[in-house]
């Protein structure tokens, strides 16, 4: 399959750009895990799941930055596909909860934010403001993780084909 190829990712270049993000997105989904591992105990067995998705996740980036400095294949290769199921997975799921907290805030006709009188009435200007916001914020963050993800695929495969052409040289020379 095809990837778009990048040169730069986010106004840098894209080694930098992908180590950059990919070391905070470790950080965040680190502190994200550690808060809920010491809460562990107030979850229900399917929010437990999710953060075993997350845990894998977080091992997978680890590998993947290790990958990306050690220049192991193997490590880049398998962070792709994890990444990319789990972007695949995020977004579809993320997407028809939009699509459906929209459609429930817009035919309920009732406040859905317990304590807020200040949003009754859905079609009123507040109430389509306020859906309207929260479907950007989340678009936002759904199209940023798309795009890292093909900058760090863009990234990959240049590290894989850089990887595959040392290894040939190297056949090559003990052939010689």
């Amino acid at each position: 399959m095809k990837f778009p190829k990048y040169n730069n990712c986010c106004c840098m270049d894209i080694g930098t750009g992908v180590k950059s993000f990919t070391l905070f997105f470790l950080i965040i989904n680190g502190l994200y895990l550690l808060i809920n591992i010491l809460r562990i105990e107030y979850y229900a067995q399917s929010v437990i799941y999710i953060y075993l998705i997350e845990g894998f996740l977080f091992i997978s980036q680890l590998l993947f930055l290790n990958g990306i400095y050690k220049l192991n294949k193997v490590y880049i290769k398998q962070f792709i596909i994890v990444y990319g199921i789990f972007s695949i997975i995020i977004c579809g799921i993320g997407i028809l909860g939009l699509i459906g907290f929209t459609a429930y805030y817009l035919c309920e006709g009732d406040n859905i934010f317990l304590g807020s009188s200040n949003i009754k009435d859905p079609t009123s200007y507040d109430g389509l403001t306020f859906i309207l916001i929260i479907d950007v914020i989340a678009f936002t963050v759904y199209s940023f993780n798309v795009y890292y993800y093909l900058c760090c695929v863009s990234y990959g495969n240049k590290l894989i084909e850089q990887i595959e052409r040392t290894e040939t040289m190297k056949n090559m020379e003990n052939n010689s």
